[in-house]
């Protein structure tokens, strides 16, 4: 027995050492795997910090270039228009000097250069050729700014690329001062702020690098460069083959890169595909080191357990084994008296104490089992399981409560371990409030589990449940559509909005016209069309939008995403024209259209109320512009009078509303 027992145990130690190395060098291998995606992800992260920064720095510069040419553009009109003798072809090259611009020239009215430093472009009408179109409005005179400005346009009498400047001439005989500038002054401007410049100066690790690649073609535009200055992968032939499997390493992989293998991971961002990389040299150099570490580890402990169970088994352990495995087999035969008696060891005194208890076992189940069953129902059911002996007790009526086949109830009620784990799993599915649904029924588990035994009650609250919902959803319902009623919505709103208070938009509707529908064709029809227009909104927005209705003709939805401006504008375009097909005979024959008031969750609007008064105005002011549109409430406008009275001088709402020329160029009139 002893040599079978040190056989089976060290067989065991082997294969638990085994799986322990195993375990430990996939745990290794993830964690160093993690930390260099992390790290990876990071320098993308920076750098695509420093990129946007770039595009800021970028903007900036074209401004300040734009804005201080064109003031050059303003003083060049201001000094001809005040000294006639500089309105000859060298008055302007001594201009064209002391401004330091590549071009000057005066266009007439009828578009036509008459007088230019280039001659090349004298006699050209520039109202005859396409890339000239920005400046058609100031000379025509119908530029509401008075300026215009071309960048990177191909001049007309050149043909070089050159960035133009017109403003509204001064002089009654010209229609337009114009200036080039050559492309150069902003390409130097720039120079610093070039992808190849940015990326050039990103400091890495000889090991590491970040590239840039165009996601259009897989052409590599740019890369570190105190690193090794060529990116070939191995069995990539062409920029497609390489663009693919870069934008398959979005969430990191390993790749051979120039011989040798490199962890990779790439990040989108705009039209370029940023690419960092790490060498897998010390990875796997130091997890081998790792590896062989706690290999060499664990084989010394466990030949030191090996011995020491020599040891132990045979002065302390064989003897209460032999003792105790009598006893066993006459417990199992059904014998009840059986006593086990105190061992040499305290481990094995345990062993004794625990069979003691699992001897007792036998005496009191029937006990637990009838205080349980008194307490029992139709839509209770009660388990017991004894490990101790391997058992499990059950209620009859225990599969129909779980409502489960036949087949599956052998697997589960075979064993406490089988049992106890479906009920774990049971319990991992249960709601906030305890209840777990599962094949057609609802159930609330209430488990007891000590060191041997785990037993306890399932109630099946099926109707009970079923019985509240019911009552809760007709509660909270409108009846006619179906949809939302106001305080249903409002409280799913303002959830909303706790959870995610940054974010939102909340759009109110208004049936233009609808009561003409009730006073000429009566109230069931009104409510047809109430019922169409419902449908409408459940079918154009998404199963998570919250949709409602006020009351009346008044609907209600709340979006929990900030979409951008001309994402909801397309959105509404395209809901107002499926309302009209939905409502054309209404539309054709009552003029029923509808209203929408828009307004954003920001840092002035993020409660509900504010939210509903901005919406609520952006309704009214889509009205009185003429219905059949809506209104974005950009400006968080909340006054809802009918007319301005000592409104401030700002007033935005009247400068919306009283400006015929704003009036008109508003967004949302969609007729």
């Amino acid at each position: 027995m002893k040599k079978i027992l040190l056989r089976k145990i060290t067989a065991l130690l082997v294969i638990v050492g085994l799986i322990e190395i195993i375990i430990f060098s996939i745990i290794s291998y993830t964690a160093k795997h993690n930390d260099t995606t992390k790290h990876l992800n990071e320098m993308l992260s920076q750098f695509e910090i420093s990129y946007r920064k770039n595009e800021t720095n970028i903007n900036e510069k074209i401004e300040l270039y734009t804005s201080d040419y064109l003031n050059r553009t303003y003083a060049i009109n201001f000094i001809i228009s005040n000294n006639q003798s500089l309105q000859t072809v060298e008055g302007l090259k001594k201009l064209q000097h002391l401004m330091n611009v590549s071009s000057i020239h005066l266009v007439d009215k009828q578009g036509v250069v008459v007088i230019s430093t280039e001659e090349s472009s004298i006699g050209l009408n520039l109202l005859e050729y396409e890339s000239s179109k920005e400046f058609w409005n100031i000379i025509r005179g119908t530029s509401s700014d008075g300026y215009a400005i071309s960048l990177e346009t191909v001049s007309i009498g050149t043909e070089k690329v050159v960035n133009y400047i017109g403003v509204t001439s001064s002089i009654p005989d010209y229609s337009m001062i114009q200036i080039g500038v050559d492309k150069s002054v902003i390409d130097d401007l720039l120079s610093t702020t070039t992808l190849s410049y940015l990326l050039e100066h990103t400091p890495t690790v000889f090991s590491e690098s970040i590239l840039a690649v165009d996601s259009s073609n897989g052409e590599i535009l740019a890369m570190t460069k105190n690193n090794e200055q060529k990116f070939d992968v191995s069995g990539i032939s062409s920029n497609e083959e390489l663009l693919e499997v870069l934008q398959n390493a979005s969430n990191g992989s390993i790749l051979r890169i120039n011989g040798s293998y490199h962890f990779i991971k790439t990040m989108l961002v705009d039209n370029i595909l940023l690419v960092a990389t790490s060498s897998c040299t010390s990875f796997f150099t130091e997890l081998l080191f790792q590896i062989e570490l706690i290999g060499i580890t664990i084989v010394v402990i466990i030949l030191l357990i090996i011995i020491l169970l020599k040891i132990f088994l045979k002065k302390y352990v064989l003897n209460d084994i032999n003792s105790i495995s009598q006893n066993i087999e006459e417990l199992n035969s059904g014998s009840n008296n059986v006593v086990f008696e105190d061992a040499a060891t305290p481990e094995m005194q345990s062993l004794s104490n625990l069979l003691n208890g699992w001897r007792n076992s036998y005496q009191y189940k029937d006990q637990r089992i009838s205080r349980i069953i008194t307490s029992l129902d139709s839509h209770i059911a009660i388990f017991e399981c004894i490990y101790s002996i391997n058992s499990n007790y059950f209620s009859n009526n225990m599969q129909s409560v779980l409502g489960i086949s036949d087949l599956e109830w052998s697997k589960i009620s075979s064993s406490p371990a089988s049992f106890e784990q479906y009920i774990d799993k049971l319990l991992a599915q249960q709601s906030e409030d305890k209840l777990i649904e599962i094949n057609n029924r609802i159930l609330m588990i209430t488990p007891f589990k000590s060191s041997n035994e785990f037993y306890g009650l399932i109630l099946d609250k099926t109707l009970e449940i079923n019985t509240l919902r019911a009552t809760q959803q007709t509660a909270s319902t409108d009846q006619l559509t179906g949809l939302l009623n106001r305080n249903a919505f409002e409280t799913l709103t303002i959830n909303s909005l706790s959870k995610n208070p940054d974010s939102g938009i909340l759009l109110i509707f208004d049936l233009d016209n609808f009561k003409t529908i009730n006073d000429t064709l009566g109230h069931p029809e009104g409510d047809k069309v109430l019922q169409q227009f419902a449908n409408c909104l459940r079918s154009n927005f998404r199963k998570n939008d919250i949709i409602g209705r006020l009351g009346g003709d008044e609907f209600i939805v709340f979006i929990d995403a900030n979409l951008p401006y001309e994402m909801l504008k397309s959105k509404l375009d395209f809901l107002l024209e499926q309302i009209r097909k939905s409502l054309k005979y209404y539309y054709d024959n009552y003029n029923v259209s509808t209203s929408i008031g828009a307004s954003y969750v920001d840092n002035r609007t993020y409660t509900y109320e504010e939210l509903y008064k901005c919406a609520d105005t952006a309704l009214y002011i889509a009205k009185d512009l003429g219905k059949d549109r809506y209104f974005f409430n950009a400006d968080n406008i909340r006054c809802m009078r009918g007319k301005c009275i000592n409104c401030t001088k700002d007033c935005k709402k009247k400068a919306l509303l009283f400006d015929p020329q704003k009036k008109n160029n508003l967004d949302g009139n969609t007729n």
